[in-house]
């Protein structure tokens, strides 16, 4: 008898604290929305983080959702350090119309790590967004750290290798070929998508 209070005090103090580990910074809240990112390299799944950055979260899910980052380009590829897209001219230069204030945390910018890009000004990011090739200390509390690579981090690494000009742009084109929240179905694919 003594075995089944135990089991039964043991389930509850499972379903009081979750059953989690010690959670990090981007673990309050879960199921986390994901994206997933199709390429001619393979697929990339993307978690969202609201709790960490709800304002960038909010801004990526309507882009994603709008279509705007279809057939765009990862014009920005620097070897062990990050891979960039979401630029409508294809260039470090294209943004959404707007800006969005930062949203710094104390989150590690490790191997797989989703963040925005920006300019200068800290509240200059709008739609540009980077992973993370490898650990950069130098980018922490920097950028807006919103998600994380759950999948297709070997994807990642291989848009990471791809041969670049002095400017860090690839010689080949590498797209986002399709995107869409990993929830839904994919649109299909338009036949100009992959053009340059």
């Amino acid at each position: 008898m003594s075995w089944k209070i135990t089991a039964l005090i043991a389930a509850l103090l499972l379903i009081a604290c979750g059953g989690n580990e010690p959670k990090k910074e981007g673990d309050k809240q879960k199921p986390y929305p994901r994206v997933r990112i199709e390429t001619e390299l393979g697929k990339i799944v993307l978690e969202l983080w609201p709790d960490v950055a709800p304002n960038h979260v909010a801004n990526f899910l309507d882009l994603v959702d709008k279509g705007f980052y279809r057939g765009l380009t990862w014009h920005r590829v620097i070897k062990d350090f990050i891979i960039q897209s979401g630029s409508p001219n294809n260039d470090i230069s294209g943004h959404a119309g707007y800006v969005i204030e930062a949203e710094f945390s104390n989150l590690p910018h490790n191997p797989g790590t989703l963040s925005m890009a920006r300019g200068v000004d800290p509240n200059s990011a709008s739609c540009q967004f980077f992973i993370c090739l490898d650990r950069r200390p130098d980018l922490d509390g920097r950028y807006t750290i919103f998600g994380q690579t759950v999948e297709g981090l070997d994807v990642v690494q291989a848009i990471g290798r791809v041969e670049t000009d002095a400017d860090d742009r690839p010689l080949k084109a590498v797209h986002i070929v399709n995107i869409g929240r990993e929830d839904k179905r994919l649109p299909a694919v338009r036949n100009d998508s992959a053009g340059e």
